[in-house]
Parts: structure tokens; C-alpha cells; sequence
């Protein structure tokens, strides 16, 4: 994935899942929807993290939206909240005016700014991990991903699903506008 992204508004409609597919549950994984930019002077990442199971030491089902300053200081603001998000959700994030705001399914969740607004570009990624495998055996967990959308502009939940619902009416199932 290209280093293209910075200003403007990230969106995915991503299916979260509460236990594996197949296999023994209670796996701490981390289901993800993230930007990121290698650990550099500049580092900046934006998270979207839902653990069914929870993790580091904190109960689930959580999902954590963090904004990264540095990763080696662990320097960064977050905001979690322990809920269930299993099935569809359409999870947004405006980086505009020095602020970075997160939604889920239209509403706000989170804002950080100051220091912790992105500082270069990124990449855009899907990731689903493990935190750690205190467990054996056999397991499959899944991750779906219905469409990501970037658009270097700021704009709202409704004006994201407008923006999306055009491309499948129009039948277009990829394009990439953003230079390099």
C-alpha cells in the first residue's frame, strides 16, 4: 500500500465478528481498520481496534480508537468502550483543521488534536492479529471488509454513504484518484 494518505476522510464498512468462525473462542484478537506510517521522526497512525475478547489486561468486547504520536514513547490518547460491534459497521475518520474525529455508524465517538494530529503521510490497512495466544489448538477467526473509501476532503457520515452509494449505482468497484 502506497504512502499517499493524509488530510481528509478515511471510511470502511467493516464486518466485526465476537468469536471464530471455527475453533475454541477466547482468542485475544485485535480486528482492525487503521492508518499507519512507518515508525519514523513523523510517525503517525490512526486506530480503529476491536477486541472481541478483550486484551492488555482490559475486559471485551472493546474497540479502541487511538491517535499515535510515537510509538516507541507509547505516547498517544485513546478512547475505548466495552460494547459488542459484531456485524456491520461503517466506521469513519475526518483528518481536518487539526483535529482527527472518529464515528461509528454516523455518530461521533472520539476527537483528538494537538500534537497527536497526523504529522505525514500514510497508509491505509485491514489487520486482523493476535495480542497474544495463551491458547491451543486449531482456530479461524474472519474479518470482512465491504469497501474502504478516501476522499482528501472533510466530509460527513451521510456525505461518505452518498459518495459510496454513487459508486455502486454507477457499477464501480474500483478507483484511485489520489496522487502519489
Amino acid at each position: 500500500m502506497q504512502r499517499k494518505f493524509l488530510e481528509g476522510t478515511y471510511a470502511a464498512r467493516v464486518y466485526f465478528t465476537d468469536a471464530p468462525t471455527s475453533g475454541p473462542n477466547g482468542d485475544h484478537v485485535n480486528e482492525t481498520f487503521y492508518t499507519i506510517t512507518p515508525d519514523e521522526p513523523l510517525y503517525s497512525e490512526l486506530d480503529n481496534e476491536y477486541l472481541p475478547n478483550g486484551g492488555w489486561g482490559a475486559p471485551g468486547p472493546t474497540l479502541y480508537t487511538t491517535t499515535w504520536y510515537s510509538a516507541d514513547a507509547m505516547d498517544r490518547v485513546t478512547h475505548n468502550v466495552v460494547a459488542s460491534l459484531k456485524g456491520w459497521h461503517t466506521l469513519v475518520m475526518t483528518v481536518a483543521n487539526g483535529t482527527v474525529t472518529y464515528y461509528v455508524d454516523g455518530q461521533v465517538y472520539f476527537t483528538s488534536n494537538g500534537k497527536y494530529y497526523p504529522r505525514d503521510k500514510m497508509t491505509i490497512d485491514f489487520n486482523e492479529w493476535f495480542i497474544d495466544l495463551p491458547f491451543t489448538g486449531q482456530r479461524t477467526w474472519d474479518q470482512k471488509v465491504n469497501w474502504v473509501y478516501f476522499n482528501a476532503a472533510a466530509l460527513s457520515p451521510a456525505q461518505v454513504d452518498s459518495a459510496v452509494s454513487g459508486y455502486y449505482a454507477a457499477g464501480t468497484h474500483f478507483t484511485d484518484t489520489v496522487p502519489n
